[in-house]
């Protein structure tokens, strides 16, 4: 898809014409001046107008003002401490007729309206409205601007009414009609009644630095129909670098409604929207970006990326009504980062089911929808519903639709009215979006006569652990859905109606849709190789060995046991047909099947320990004894009995030779048991079998031998040394191979109480020595560590987190409260002065859950992450810094190391530390903490992110919260580039201190940190060095750094001496400071508690 913006560009309007403002026309702030302002605006406006465009000033102060009618070649500055007021009186305000794509605008339907308006009513556009606040018709060259002013739109007041009584419709905040070459930059808009900011029929817009927000947070009534930035039948937009704090839809991409929208037929393409930061009202059920469900007259070409949701009922949502007409096509989500939702991530449903009451007549067309694509989507928090939700109806075929790297736990949820393909994503894909693949459908007749060595029917787990063969518990209906996608799944696909549900105990039954009983065993079909013959009495059970050699007697044998193994399992099965079974297997495929069928299982069994085989000494089961003597006497007695009923009823037995006397008859009764007893002497006096754990024992014999298997043997050197070693009893050192490695491997519980420490510390070695890949999981799995029990030196290896790693309490960790080592100089405890010598950080950072040293090409993602009770820690450290904390996430001297998707949850000190690395790059992580207090009752020393003397570090796109630096920079780093930062609380980003205790390498250059944004920290950037420190920082740039309810945006701080870590205090009267030069500021805008900026510089240029 190729989606088009063209920029334009926005005159210096106050060059053709004034620079005025309003105080100039009479203009008073306060309540008590709406009349006099009013008036000065519209004045001010119209001398604008006569000088052919200008610059309209607003002073600070609190200006209340009535609704605005904009002029062409306008720039409207806002300064700092700015604010307009609307007026919600009704009767002063100017009413609107409805727009032409929304509803009737003249003739006697205009009146039709009066009968449809109640309270609570939303009829939007389609009647007439209220005036807005700024409103500009026909239009060119705006320009909304400034010090990021603020424009309160009184929206609660309009609420209440709307929840009470009939209404008009609501007004707008800004609403541009029909107008060309709008910029709206810098500024916030606060509660509107209705929509925050509309355009329709607008061309060449541009959206930057805009804050919306709905205050207060918890509002007493419910901001209904608050959206943020509405394009409609627009085209040319672009939305960039805003922060949207909405109560509906945040950016909902229009075009008319219903008849009226299909008869005017203006599209709204070409939109772009990126890097737009998204967080809704609490139990809001809307969209963070949405196009629809108006979209009568088409929506093309729209571009949704590198934005962020926080939270929103649906993170995407595109809702074409089944009657609206019109089309919706070319739609492309991409990077794209969601926390929390309510309804689904991502939704594209045509059921809307919302109709303009003023449309009538024939049945409405259904519109078209087609080429919409999600990529590269993450969603981290909860989905309170589907994951993904995708609708058609019997009118509207949803249409090419595609989804690539979806990330995140929730179900997929969609019918057969889409078309499209789904790939790289987690969760159990629609089948409408599933690859395709041929299945071969017989008939019942025709299913009987296929030969099956043992068949399975694809209800007891294809893919379901097992134990000894056998799966450890039935599937889910859910689990049995999502083995469609495996291979073992399509080959038996054919004979499901016939095939019934087995388990140790018996059947089941053929009609259930999964086994309710326990202990399913899990068969596979397989076919006999093509060209050989089922084996029979009079041939050779050996197929043939590719090469046209003869197999090994050592494979000859395993592949008997494996038969011999399968038989045992399904008594119950038909016996083979002695036709050749119809299969294009060839004999090597067979045999490698059958050896990675058995290495698969037990590779999943839950006692992996290797166990010893001790040969056990022949003896005889003295429990089988006293049967075998109980079995000849009976044998015996039976004799005796048969002969003398012959001899005494059958006419002339008495005169045979063996009964022709009593004594021949007990002679031959005497040797007949002599007979027997000597028989079972001879059985009982054979060595008897080694007795050995059959498990064990199989995993013993069987382990060269599978692993070999495992991959192609080629040649007769690997058989003999792999014969050799099966012969010998001994086993290889990667003895699980290279499948997915889990701490459960070598003893771990997982249960979060019990000390899992060398079970992962195991599990991570494993992966390092053997190169198999480490999962920390499964998820809701919790592994207990204890910090510097994980400090591991890895090389290639990559670690999913799909569970977490726990560290201990304080009361378990340091029952004593010790504190730091005397000397480290980490929180002023004894033995510390001003010397040189390493950084007093490094100190601080010693102690980790997961200490990363010396590592080289090492990958940790997941959904998973790091976990500390930090709780116990603050409350204590808070008072008494000296006491000892520890890390979650410490990366030292390592190069190459990527760390995706990660969650760091509540660490007693620093969340992540990276300590002389190099290339780390840190992507998609999510930061958090549980008390978002600041100062003493918050979380000490929580740094989110802390670099030190690292060089080629990259963060991006991360959720950070701190109760201190969310990211700090320190001594001795450069080549530091951060972008997409959402950081909340805190104290924002760093650079220092720096120059504590004359440590050395006191040098930080070559840092940039663009596109964040920033919510209720203390600072946005801040630069801070020790008092008499030496020194350099140069070459920092902080740029595009969108600012809400912040105390200081920019500090720049050469006086820094916290008690906490000096308690001596620092030396006064000292000029000498560690030198600052070529920083720049730039693009901050937002909201801030105290100051814009503060320097307090003593050596900076």
């Amino acid at each position: 898809m190729k989606v088009v913006f063209q920029t334009f560009l926005i005159s210096q309007a106050w060059a053709l014409g004034l620079d005025v403002s309003v105080s100039d026309y009479g203009a008073e702030p306060g309540e008590a001046g709406l009349e006099a302002s009013t008036s000065a605006f519209r004045k001010a406006l119209s001398a604008v107008a006569a000088a052919g465009g200008g610059r309209l000033r607003v002073p600070p102060g609190t200006w209340h003002v009535g609704p605005l009618n904009l002029t062409s070649h306008l720039i409207l500055w806002l300064s700092s401490g700015a604010t307009l007021v609307a007026d919600t009186e009704r009767k002063r305000l100017p009413v609107l007729p409805a727009l032409p794509s929304w509803g009737p605008s003249s003739g006697p339907e205009a009146l039709h309206y009066r009968q449809l308006l109640r309270r609570e009513a939303d009829l939007r556009d389609a009647i007439p409205r209220y005036q807005p606040l700024l409103w500009g018709h026909k239009v060119v060259n705006v320009t909304i601007t400034g010090e990021n002013g603020t424009i309160d739109g009184q929206g609660v007041d309009w609420w209440s009414r709307w929840l009470s009584e009939p209404l008009l419709g609501r007004p707008h905040l800004v609403q541009f009609e029909a107008s060309k070459g709008i910029l709206l930059r810098n500024v916030t808009l606060k509660n509107p009644g209705f929509w925050s900011v509309h355009f329709w029929r607008c061309e060449y817009v541009a959206v930057q630095f805009l804050s919306i927000l709905i205050l207060p947070w918890e509002v007493p009534v419910r901001p209904t129909n608050t959206d943020g930035v509405n394009p409609d039948s627009s085209s040319h937009v672009l939305i960039e670098d805003s922060y949207l704090q909405t109560g509906d839809d945040a950016v909902a991409i229009k075009s008319g409604w219903d008849c009226f929208g299909r008869k005017l037929g203006i599209p709204s393409r070409n939109i772009t929207i990126r890097r737009v930061t998204v967080r809704q009202t609490r139990e809001c059920n809307a969209a963070a970006f949405t196009v629809g469900s108006e979209m009568s007259g088409g929506v093309e070409d729209v571009l949704i990326e590198d934005c962020h949701v926080i939270n929103a009922g649906v993170a995407v949502e595109i809702k074409p009504g089944s009657g609206r007409g019109g089309f919706v096509r070319r739609i492309s989500v991409r990077r794209l980062r969601v926390e929390q939702t309510l309804r689904a991530g991502l939704a594209v449903m045509a059921t809307y089911p919302e109709a303009n009451p003023f449309c009538h007549g024939s049945s409405p067309p259904p519109p078209k929808v087609s080429d919409i694509s999600f990529n590269d989507v993450q969603i981290d928090g909860p989905c309170l519903g589907p994951m993904v939700k995708f609708e058609g109806t019997p009118e509207v075929l949803i249409d090419n639709i595609s989804v690539e790297k979806l990330r995140g736990r929730g179900i997929w949820s969609c019918n057969d009215r889409i078309r499209g393909f789904a790939k790289d994503s987690d969760g159990l894909v629609c089948k409408a979006l599933r690859p395709q693949r041929k299945i071969s459908l017989r008939s019942a007749s025709e299913r009987k006569q296929v030969p099956k060595l043992w068949r399975n029917d694809g209800r007891c787990g294809a893919g379901f652990p097992v134990k000894g063969g056998i799966p450890a518990r039935c599937p889910t209906p859910e689990m049995f859905a999502a083995e469609v996608d495996l291979p073992s799944r399509h080959n038996v696909e054919d004979f499901l109606s016939d095939a019934p549900c087995c388990a140790e105990s018996g059947w089941c039954g053929k009609e259930a849709l999964h086994c309710s009983c326990s202990g399913c065993i899990d068969f596979r079909f397989v076919h006999m190789p093509q060209g050989a013959r089922a084996p029979s009495q009079k041939q050779n059970r050996n197929p043939t060995w590719p090469n046209s050699q003869d197999a090994p007697a050592w494979l000859t044998d395993f592949v008997k046991q494996q038969e011999e193994q399968m038989q045992r399992h399904s008594p119950a099965f038909p016996k083979l047909p002695s036709e050749d079974p119809p299969t294009t297997e060839s004999p090597a495929q067979l045999l490698h099947r059958i050896a990675r069928q058995r290495l698969q299982e037990r590779q999943l069994l839950q006692q992996r320990q290797q166990v010893e085989v001790v040969p056990v000494a022949p003896k005889i089961d003295e429990s089988e004894a006293p049967v075998s003597s109980l079995g000849t006497g009976i044998a015996s007695l039976v004799a005796f009995v048969l002969i003398f009923l012959v001899r005494r009823y059958v006419p002339g037995a008495s005169k045979q030779w063996c009964c022709r006397t009593p004594q021949i008859c007990v002679g031959s009764l005497l040797l007949i048991t002599a007979l027997q007893c000597l028989f079972t002497a001879v059985r009982q006096l054979q060595p008897s079998p080694i007795h050995v754990d059959k498990q064990a024992a199989a995993v013993v014999r069987d382990d060269a031998v599978l692993e070999a298997l495992h991959s192609t043997v080629t040649s007769s050197e690997a058989i003999d040394r792999t014969s050799s070693l099966a012969s010998s009893g001994m086993t290889p050192s990667c003895h699980l191979g290279q499948r997915e490695i889990t701490p459960f491997d070598f003893g771990a519980l997982g249960d979060g109480a019990t000390d899992d420490s060398e079970a992962v510390s195991s599990a991570l070695r494993y992966g390092n020595d053997c190169h198999a890949p480490v999962v920390i999981g499964p998820r809701q799995k919790v592994f207990l560590v204890v910090p510097s029990r994980l400090q591991l030196s890895l090389r290639n290896v990559a670690v999913r987190f799909d569970g977490y790693l726990l560290g201990p309490t304080l009361k378990s960790w340091n029952p004593r409260l010790e504190s730091w080592p005397k000397g480290s100089c980490a929180y002023g405890e004894a033995g510390c002065s001003s010397r040189g010598g390493p950084s007093p950080e490094f100190a601080r950072s010693q102690w980790a859950l997961l200490h990363l040293q010396g590592c080289r090409n090492v990958t940790l993602s997941g959904a998973g992450g790091l976990k500390a009770p930090g709780y116990g820690f603050w409350s204590v450290r808070n008072t008494r810094p000296q006491v000892r904390g520890y890390c979650l996430l410490k990366i030292e001297n390592c190069q190459d190391v990527r760390v995706t998707g990660l969650t760091f949850r509540d660490s007693p000190m620093y969340q992540l530390v990276v300590a002389k690395s190099q290339g780390i790059q840190l992507t998609g992580l999510t930061i958090r903490l549980s008390n978002m207090e600041l100062g003493d009752a918050g979380a000490h020393n929580t740094d989110g992110v802390s670099i030190i003397a690292s060089s080629g570090v990259r963060l991006f796109s991360s959720v950070i919260e701190s109760g201190d630096d969310n990211v700090v920079v320190k001594e001795g780093s450069r080549d530091i580039q951060a972008d997409g930062l959402v950081l909340r609380r805190g104290k924002g980003i760093s650079i220092g201190s720096l120059g504590e205790r004359g440590a050395e390498d006191q040098i930080v250059r070559d840092a940039s940190f663009h596109n964040v944004s920033l919510d209720r920290s203390m600072h946005g950037a801040r630069i801070k060095t020790w008092k008499g420190a030496h020194g350099l920082v140069r070459n920092i740039s902080f740029s595009m750094f969108r600012l809400m309810s912040v105390r200081y945006g920019v500090l720049v701080d050469q006086t820094y001496c916290p008690p906490s870590q000096r308690p001596e205090g620092c030396p006064e009267g000292q000029d000498q400071a560690i030198q600052i030069e070529a920083v720049s500021f730039n693009d901050f805008s937002g909201t801030f508690t105290h100051e814009g900026r503060r320097v307090l510089c003593v050596k900076c240029r």
